[in-house]
């Protein structure tokens, strides 16, 4: 497709999105910058505001975003929301577009539009060669026990075979551990270097607006650090430790996005406390 046949079919999807989603869409982005401690800038604030108001589409957004960054690289200006800004706008381009497919090469795909030009090329949309560990703070800086590289994508076959076996929605009801364990289970297995969180909770949203469930994006502005902490807790367990994996935190950032519920969500209650000792842990938070 042509740049500008590009830029047309955005603005025609654009104007299919009500200013009240655009809205949602920019602060869940945003949001989801927290999971690698990065912000966004006042100049993404000004763009984001230009596309809620209809000024231009989300394209244009990524567009006015991409060409910025590329003035500032070529003046050499260093500038830490880069990332960040970037990211986010590309983030909201894919929640506007809303194309999906529930097949492992979707991870790969949102991986690549989020971090283009971010990541090392070979690294980009491309599932890891290498095995990888992150200390967390919630473990008492202990890493979770992610996929083996060679694994990433028979686990992946495998993760979303179950999760076509069986109906998401019985009856009215939603599956929610279904569901819980279909993220988790991804997030586990970890396909990429970096970028996981947000490509696997992009993911998640343009899965749940395929399935025609709403979600309370809203949540993504404030808690996407207890979202992947959540992951984190989910995912982790140490026989020597006592320490079994515990989707408590999980199951709680479901129901406030599924359902309307209004469980306090605290990053502190994260932390293990068998990991950390009583004292310890007192220490931590």
């Amino acid at each position: 497709m042509a740049a500008s046949d590009d830029v047309g079919q955005g603005r025609a999807t654009d104007r299919m999105v009500s200013r009240e989603a655009k809205e949602l869409y920019w602060k869940a982005a945003k949001g989801l910058q927290d999971v690698d401690g990065l912000e966004t800038s006042p100049y993404l604030g000004t763009v984001a505001e230009g596309h809620i108001v209809g000024m231009y589409s989300a394209h244009e957004a990524v567009n006015l975003l991409e060409a910025h960054y590329r003035k500032k690289s070529a003046c050499d200006e260093e500038d830490s929301n880069k990332e960040a800004d970037l990211v986010a706008a590309r983030i909201v381009r894919l929640l506007v577009d809303g194309d999906f497919s529930l097949k492992p090469s979707m991870l790969a795909c949102i991986h690549g539009t989020l971090f283009e030009g971010l990541l090392p090329r070979k690294r980009t949309g491309a599932f890891r060669d290498r095995n990888i560990s992150k200390r967390e703070s919630v473990l008492a800086y202990r890493s979770v026990g992610y996929a083996p590289w060679q694994t990433i994508r028979d686990n992946l076959a495998y993760d979303f075979g179950e999760f076509r076996s069986g109906p998401l929605i019985h009856d009215g009801l939603v599956n929610e551990e279904k569901l819980e364990t279909f993220i988790a289970n991804i997030w586990q297995t970890h396909p990429f270097i970096e970028g996981n969180t947000r490509t696997v909770a992009v993911f998640f949203v343009l899965l749940l607006r395929s399935a025609g469930l709403g979600a309370d994006l809203a949540l993504f502005e404030k808690h996407s650090l207890f979202f992947r902490n959540a992951l984190v807790r989910a995912s982790y367990s140490s026989i020597r430790d006592g320490v079994a994996e515990d989707r408590t935190g999980l199951h709680l950032f479901f129901e406030n996005l599924l359902d309307g519920g209004k469980h306090k969500l605290c990053n502190r209650d994260l932390f293990s406390s068998e990991l950390f000792g009583t004292g310890g842990l007192k220490q931590a938070l």
